[in-house]
């Protein structure tokens, strides 16, 4: 039995759309030597149908797995639990950069401390050079975790009443009106299409209810009579 992959909240909506539309997910090992515990996730496909290839050169030539069910998937809402000052150097291939032993060694026992701390899955990121912490590694921990079918019912789509076309557009999109993908004739149209939960907001971002969208909520049972 494979486990589950785990995505981050911010990738979940891509993730849900690959799953839905882009043919499943693929998931591609590492086959650079140097970098053997990183992995990278695709589409199946692109958006023409065409199958998707390898992500970069390191990727190995076919995927490690392809996931179609949503119930393979979580998703985390990690926290963050502490900020490292590390130092880098470049790699003896001259190709890219890592951690310097010293600073590899430190951030490995603070992960598995915080692991044994908050009993969960623990993983770093770097901070980025425009925040001018270039010199500093996150660490965070996988303490809210749930699976992509719960995570989307609780966070449901966003969509808004073009004043223009006279159709409904996920409050994100800022695109061309006429694209058919980006336009819905009603909420229950976009829910259908998305195969999402979907909430309706005003240009002010006020929810407002809907019939179709108050008929999707969960009704609670009558009580059986003894």
């Amino acid at each position: 039995m494979n486990t589950p992959y785990r995505c981050l909240a911010t990738d979940a909506p891509q993730i849900a759309d690959w799953l839905k539309n882009r043919g499943g997910i693929l998931l591609w090992p590492s086959v650079n030597l140097s970098n053997l515990h990183t992995s990278w996730s695709t589409p199946a496909h692109d958006s023409d149908g065409k199958p998707v290839g390898k992500p970069n050169w390191q990727a190995a030539r076919e995927p490690g797995r392809h996931i179609t069910d949503p119930a393979d998937v979580e998703v985390s809402t990690p926290k963050e639990v502490e900020r490292l000052k590390i130092k880098l150097r470049v790699s003896s291939s001259g190709l890219y950069i890592k951690l310097t032993d010293a600073s590899a060694e430190k951030l490995r026992a603070r992960k598995e401390y915080w692991r044994e701390k908050t009993g969960a899955s623990v993983f770093h990121t770097f901070a980025h050079e425009r925040e001018g912490l270039s010199d500093t590694a996150i660490i965070w921990a996988d303490t809210a975790v749930v699976p992509l079918t719960e995570w989307l019912k609780a966070n449901p789509v966003k969509i808004i009443e073009c004043g223009g076309c006279s159709h409904w557009h996920r409050v994100d999109y800022h695109g061309d009106c006429r694209n058919d993908a980006e336009r819905f004739a009603d909420p229950e149209d976009a829910a259908k299409r998305l195969g999402r939960p979907v909430v309706e907001v005003d240009a002010a971002g006020t929810v407002h209810p809907d019939p179709f969208l108050e008929s999707q909520k969960e009704k609670p049972q009558p009580k059986k009579e003894p």
